[in-house]
């Protein structure tokens, strides 16, 4: 989903969808039809929502994994999302069954894909799509590459259509791309997980403020991944937003979604009260943004060529190409 997809003089219907750099205005736009995804302030919400191009598009029947800190099951925004069926905790502690999150970072990600509007703050880009719960940060928020390599696999075993990883290793990529470091095993895994037309989508980092050099690491260095930076409400690149080379494109990485419910949380302040929702930063956030959107992509592909009750932009654009979302890189390449 790289900015420098279309040629020029092109007829080609899918290379002249809307670019990609950005889901929502780039700097100092204002609405375009480019615009992925949109803000809307309405009877009291603060929301974030696909664009019209989207129109008919839920997500419905598409499976998304997220590889995260676990969720809260019981939320009423989710709690009819989730196929808890699937769901495995990879971590060294716990049941393998129990994906309780008790940190909340994985159902606020969760949330962003996927929440239905019960009349609170938000609700998911795609909020018809079923969420594969997959815990592999700990209840501190942090996890292992053995935790992360099992969860890829095993998502891969339970058949998803796309994949949301909000983490990151925190190391030097210098260090982390030698294949005789044991970061080898999770690129094997993401490699596995393309290889199956899996869409792999993982956050860039939040190391922005350290550097302006290229601070995008692992997984968000791979290549064949989608590596999702994070703008504001105005477009701007937020200043925690880590930049580099790999980066695909960026989303709003500033907003509400659902948080743990009724469940303490920790976070660099301590243990926190829990609550329904919360607004928080970070490109974790802009990761599952564009992993929904990735959902409604996979789901208008597999329309086939039955483009009924899709926006009319849409469903030409679609109808006139060999579009159907089967692989990541057919899915970058839409941009």
């Amino acid at each position: 989903m790289a900015s420098e997809g279309a040629e020029a003089g092109s007829t080609d219907p899918v290379v002249q969808l809307p670019f990609l750099e950005y889901t929502s205005p780039a700097p100092g736009e204002g609405p375009t039809q480019r615009n992925l995804i949109r803000y809307t302030q309405t009877q009291g919400k603060d929301d974030v929502e696909a664009a019209p191009i989207f129109r008919g598009l839920d997500g419905e029947g598409v499976r998304v994994a997220v590889l995260d800190t676990g969720i809260d099951a019981g939320h009423p925004a989710l709690v009819n999302r989730l196929d808890m069926s699937a769901a495995r905790n990879f971590t060294s502690s716990g049941d393998p069954t129990d994906v309780t999150d008790r940190q909340g970072h994985g159902t606020h990600c969760a949330g962003i894909i996927a929440a239905e509007d019960v009349g609170a703050v938000m609700s998911g880009i795609a909020s018809r799509s079923t969420i594969v719960p997959i815990k592999v940060l700990g209840d501190d928020g942090s996890g292992r590459l053995q935790w992360i390599v099992a969860g890829i696999r095993h998502a891969i075993a339970k058949g998803v259509d796309v994949i949301s990883m909000s983490l990151g290793s925190g190391a030097d990529d210098t260090d982390y791309e030698r294949f005789s470091s044991p970061s080898a095993d999770q690129y094997k895994a993401i490699q596995e997980a393309l290889a199956a037309g899996i869409v792999v989508v993982v956050a860039a980092g939040n190391a922005g403020r350290r550097s302006s050099l290229n601070e995008i690491n692992p997984p968000g260095s791979y290549g064949g991944v989608i590596t999702v930076a994070s703008h504001d409400d105005a477009g701007k690149r937020s200043s925690f937003s880590s930049m580099g080379g790999e980066l695909d494109l960026m989303a709003p990485g500033e907003t509400f979604s659902t948080y743990a419910r009724g469940a303490p949380y920790r976070d660099r302040r301590g243990t926190r009260p829990g609550r329904d929702y919360e607004q928080l930063q970070g490109t974790s956030m802009a990761c599952p943004l564009v992993a929904g959107l990735a959902a409604l992509l996979v789901q208008a592909g597999r329309a086939g060529r039955n483009r009924g009750g899709l926006s009319d932009e849409l469903s030409r654009r679609l109808w006139r190409s060999n579009f159907g979302a089967r692989n990541n890189y057919e899915l970058s390449s839409l941009s």
